[in-house]
């Protein structure tokens, strides 16, 4: 099953992780969102080739992953011992972690799948596996957001927003109002900077009659940043030059 599929229409941001490029930000990923030892986190990464991460900011996230999954794997790990309870919803099995209220299902061997409302990803998978309506509910925006991130081929993770408003108010802690249609953009590895990702995003406007106070809004919301802030077509801008922790970035998914 397609991870990113399983994930809700309606998302103010998507991330994808091509996991093996990216194995130790997996894991502190895991760590921060399930409050797991690092090694329990490490077995994890370890089975998953593909990691999509949607969230609405400030309102809940979700992640799908695809991977490889033994029958019992979640059942055997996520014990009351470990702090976890066992419940079921449909015909699956899913997991709450007691001291974070955090949800997680492995519906079949190829997908996993963590939200603080798991039902939602559960409804989606059952339909999909029905045949019934889409798995979300897909409109033309939603499409291109899937074909970017699911057709990139790329090693660089990938991420789009169609909410640039509250991207730019978890990104900057600035209320802009700018015009922009959609944000695409990517973390990419940047050498000798440990535990740090460079970024790079394109805007797309919804009028180009905007581009220009679009970028005086920017320069003045990045000033004291080294970021390059060019037009780069008739309606897109480009930043550039710009860096973030992975404790900065994970803090920006997850709100």
């Amino acid at each position: 099953m397609a991870p990113l599929s399983l994930l809700g229409s309606d998302d103010a941001l998507y991330v994808c992780v091509p996991v093996d490029s990216h194995k130790e930000f997996v894991t502190r990923a895991l760590i921060k969102l399930m409050a797991l030892k690092k090694s329990d986190c490490e077995k994890i990464t370890s089975r998953i080739n593909d990691l999509y991460i949607g969230t609405k900011f400030g309102s809940g996230f979700e992640v799908s992953a695809s991977g490889k999954f033994p029958p019992n794997y979640a059942k055997a790990s996520l014990t009351e011992k470990n702090g976890w309870e066992a419940y079921t919803y449909r015909s699956y099995d899913y997991f709450v972690q007691k001291s974070s209220a955090m949800e997680l299902s492995v519906p079949c061997a190829e997908n996993i799948m963590l939200s603080y409302k798991i039902s939602d990803l559960l409804d989606r998978f059952d339909a999909a596996q029905s045949g019934s309506a889409g798995a979300a509910d897909e409109n033309e925006s939603y499409a291109q957001t899937k074909a970017f991130l699911e057709s990139n081929g790329s090693k660089d993770i990938l991420f789009v927003s169609s909410r640039p408003d509250l991207f730019f108010y978890a990104f900057t802690g600035t209320k802009l109002t700018l015009g922009v249609d959609k944000i695409k953009g990517t973390f990419f590895d940047v050498p000798q900077a440990a535990e740090t990702y460079g970024v790079n995003l394109v805007l797309e406007m919804a009028d180009t009659r905007t581009i220009k106070a679009a970028i005086r809004l920017l320069q003045m919301a990045l000033f004291g940043t080294p970021a390059k802030i060019t037009q780069t077509g008739d309606s897109q801008i480009s930043v550039t030059d710009i860096t973030l922790t992975w404790d900065e970035i994970l803090d920006l998914i997850s709100k």
